[in-house]
């Protein structure tokens, strides 16, 4: 694991007949000497707890994970500079090399896959909700916590913001936090959700790194660099 990170997995399963395929997959990752800090895999029975009270929504399976992950890293005697949250069928093209050194007054910003268009008559970033570099306690509640409220109160002012994607863009935005698209440090920097062989569905995409598909370095120096977008 790049930067010596600790992981923690929130996984829902539809089924019991999942968990053991599940937790074998996570014992082969600890087994690469990979640090689990947080193994919470449970069975998705349509109960929730943390998102109880919201609305029937579109991957409220997600909201109630992050909220349990989030929840878990308050819980740690440890204060984390950086979460990076990312989902399980993800297939990123870059590797974390080193992050900027987080200064006392620094605005806040989150590193995300891709910042779209406005939305919800233009009080919105359109901001990807796979894959995100967040620093500073700030804005990982704004981002996980943020997000859930988001979308149970739904608060909308036009179809738009009914997406997830719109929903977190505010969610962004209310807590003072810029959006930084990840895109821009290249033309190979797309992420791509991978429904089964990741192999099979990366080798053709004209984005994926020329050199062998050697994943792009991503550092501090050129994460300082990118524009942020604001609220």
């Amino acid at each position: 694991m790049p930067l010596d990170a600790e992981v923690y997995f929130s996984v829902n399963v539809p089924s019991r007949s999942q968990l053991h395929t599940i937790r074998e997959h996570i014992h082969n990752t600890t087994h690469r000497q990979v640090v689990v800090a947080y193994n919470d895999i449970y069975v998705d029975d349509g109960r929730y707890v943390e998102t109880a009270n919201c609305r029937p929504s579109i991957g409220r399976q997600q909201l109630e994970g992050m909220v349990r992950c989030m929840r878990a890293m308050e819980a740690s005697p440890k204060v984390y500079d950086y979460v990076i949250r990312t989902r399980t069928d993800l297939y990123v093209p870059f590797r974390l090399h080193s992050l900027p050194l987080i200064r006392p007054s620094q605005r806040l910003v989150a590193y995300v896959g891709f910042v779209g268009s406005r939305c919800n008559q233009k009080r919105a970033w359109w901001v990807d909700d796979r894959f995100a570099i967040l620093p500073t306690i700030e804005v990982q509640r704004a981002y996980f916590y943020g997000f859930v409220n988001e979308i149970c109160q739904y608060s909308c002012w036009d179809s738009s913001c009914n997406a997830p994607e719109c929903k977190l863009g505010s969610a962004l935005a209310k807590h003072g936090v810029a959006s930084v698209d990840l895109r821009d440090i290249g033309p190979t920097a797309n992420l791509q959700i991978v429904r089964g062989n990741c192999i099979k569905e990366t080798a053709g995409l004209h984005w994926t790194h020329p050199s062998f598909k050697a994943p792009i370095l991503l550092t501090a120096h050129n994460l300082s660099a990118l524009r942020t977008r604001g609220h």
